[in-house]
């Protein structure tokens, strides 16, 4: 396998990457050594930002600007998630409240049914006792008398 030769690579200095050619004890051949400089944030350190000014006149402001102006949409865009967050709680909060009003209005209404179909099925079975119909009486009042026997022992955990 042949091992390509450092003398045809071009030094570079791109991305913070240097590239330095040291001669080795040999003088015949040359050894590359690159150095990178990293950093976190919006704003690079000073010195790499008085690097960028001394190649573009004004660089430096602009980067400072932009990493501000990126900060404030950042929080411009979290302070709206936040928001957005809030209000679909609150929304959904309300929708809640609507469902155990509508239930316990929907339980009210049915109670209230049953209550005047006992009372009318009572009535009925009186009616049918007085007239002589003593079967017709007997099968009226035992509507009555099945649906309270059911809602005592129902099971309530349903």
């Amino acid at each position: 396998m042949k091992r390509r030769s450092n003398k045809n690579r071009t030094p570079a200095l791109r991305n913070n990457v240097k590239v330095k050619n040291q001669p080795l004890e040999s003088s015949e051949q040359s050894q590359q050594m690159m150095t990178m400089h990293h950093y976190q944030g919006a704003i690079p350190p000073p010195a790499i930002l008085e690097g960028f000014e001394h190649i573009v006149a004004g660089c430096a402001e602009k980067i400072v600007n932009n990493a501000l102006q990126e900060s404030v949409h950042r929080r411009d865009v979290e302070q709206k998630s936040v928001d957005a967050n809030i209000a679909a709680q609150k929304q959904d909060l309300n929708i809640k409240e609507l469902q155990v009003k509508l239930i316990f209005r929907s339980d009210a209404i049915g109670q209230w049914c049953g209550f005047i179909t006992c009372i009318l099925c009572t009535c009925g079975a009186v009616y049918f006792g007085v007239t002589g119909k003593e079967l017709l009486a007997g099968g009226f009042l035992a509507l009555p008398s099945a649906a309270v026997i059911k809602a005592f022992f129902a099971d309530k955990n349903k």
